[in-house]
């Protein structure tokens, strides 16, 4: 997708929030990534029964390579 991290403000600020992230620590990373291409999400429930949330960013998309596979 075309998304950026700044395209999740709301959404992941109330993640932050649920999770007890202070407010000012999160703006402060926040701040340095929401112009990131959004990679992955993740969440759920971990084995041992907490509950987890991911976030991946800045992934690039790649143009494939010819040249994989040929003799040269």
């Amino acid at each position: 997708s075309e998304l950026r991290m700044k395209d999740l403000t709301n959404p992941l600020a109330g993640i932050a929030r649920h999770h007890q992230i202070p407010e000012g620590e999160f703006k402060q990373l926040f701040d340095t990534i929401q112009r990131e291409p959004i990679g992955h999400l993740a969440g759920g429930t971990h084995r041992e029964g907490v509950d987890f949330f991911n976030v991946y960013y800045g992934v690039e998309r790649h143009q494939p390579n010819a040249a994989i596979g040929s003799s040269e």
